[in-house]
This record gives structure tokens, C-alpha cells and sequence, in this order.
């Protein structure tokens, strides 16, 4: 693999996490413990990718691949609270709805349900980084 391609693939997983960053801070992704956790998990992921890139220690490369897991994990638990928090909103407004009803509309509710699914795909940007870079 080409300098340059590492290159590519390490710029774009570095504004991957600048976007998510100033996505979750733009909508203030912070006012309690768990929606915390994403930004926690790209400043985390930053720091990894940055010392990754001017360090060969190989339990920088095993913290940055467990974090990317973590990160895949918190993006499935993510959909979840998302997705739960519109069911229980449409819930409380339409009382008389089946639950079936409520579950589809509840995926186009106030929190865009699939937008924790951007730290899977910064999970596998991440394990595909680390293939690539890998001394195998």
C-alpha cells in the first residue's frame, strides 16, 4: 500500500471524527452522562489516530482497535436509546395506536434514529486502517 493511500485513508478518518465532533457539540450531545459517551469516544479515537500515526507501540494500535469495538457497541446501543425515546414520545401522543404503528413511526421521530450508526462507520474506517497498516 501506497504512503499516500495511509494518507488518504488517515484524512478520512480524521474528518470523520472532526464532523462528528462538532456535530455532537453543535447539538449539545452533552447534557448528561450518556450522551456523552460518543464525544468521549471520538476524542478518544482522535487521540489513538494521532499517536498511532507517530508512534509504532503496539498497545496504542490493540487501545485504538478495542475503542473502535467500544465505538461499534455504543453506535448499536445508540439506535436503541434513540430509537426507544421516540417510541415512548409517540407513545404519550397517540395512546390509542398499535404498537406496530408506533414502532414505524418512532423511526421518523425527533432523533434521527440512525445517526449513532456513524460511529460503525467510523469503526470500520478505524479496523480498516489498522488492516492496512497492520506488520503482519
Amino acid at each position: 500500500m501506497a504512503i499516500s493511500d495511509l494518507r488518504l485513508i488517515r484524512i478520512t478518518i480524521a474528518a470523520l471524527l472532526f464532523g462528528l465532533a462538532l456535530e455532537l457539540w453543535l447539538i449539545e450531545h452533552y447534557e448528561d452522562v450518556l450522551q456523552f459517551i460518543p464525544l468521549l469516544c471520538v476524542a478518544l479515537a482522535s487521540i489513538l489516530l494521532i499517536a498511532d500515526r507517530y508512534s509504532n507501540a503496539a498497545w496504542i494500535r490493540k487501545s485504538f482497535k478495542g475503542l473502535l469495538i467500544i465505538n461499534a457497541i455504543c453506535a448499536v446501543v445508540g439506535v436503541y436509546l434513540h430509537l426507544k425515546a421516540n417510541f415512548e414520545f409517540e407513545k404519550e401522543i397517540y395512546v390509542n395506536e398499535t404498537t406496530l404503528n408506533l414502532l414505524i413511526n418512532s423511526f421518523s421521530g425527533a432523533l434521527p434514529v440512525f445517526a449513532p450508526g456513524s460511529l460503525i462507520i467510523l469503526s470500520l474506517l478505524g479496523m480498516l486502517y489498522l488492516q492496512l497498516t497492520s506488520k503482519n
